[in-house]
């Protein structure tokens, strides 16, 4: 607060970015056109836009091995149920 009420430029001054830089990455947040993207912010996104598929991949192969492991718990609980509904069964006196 006391950088703006001085007047200086808070993004140079105290941050250390040169006003140009912010100029250009604050057009970049505000969605402006592609054009004004240089080599390295298209990479940056490039990269990012493949970690996501393969991270959504990842999560994908995951849940469908929760899903499975699940199913199967089920079924095993189930089998025991009814192997203890047989046994008390079989065994009760007359």
């Amino acid at each position: 607060m006391w950088v703006s009420v001085s007047g200086e430029s808070i993004r140079g001054l105290v941050y250390g970015y040169p006003e140009k830089a912010y100029q250009k990455k604050k057009s970049w947040y505000c969605g402006s056109s592609s054009s004004s993207f240089d080599d390295g912010d298209r990479e940056t996104i490039s990269a990012m836009e493949s970690k996501i598929v393969h991270l959504n991949a990842e999560l994908a192969a995951v849940a469908e091995r929760e899903k499975k492991r699940e199913e199967r718990e089920r079924r095993r609980l189930q089998q025991q149920r009814r192997q203890r509904t047989r046994g008390r069964q079989r065994f009760r006196p007359n």
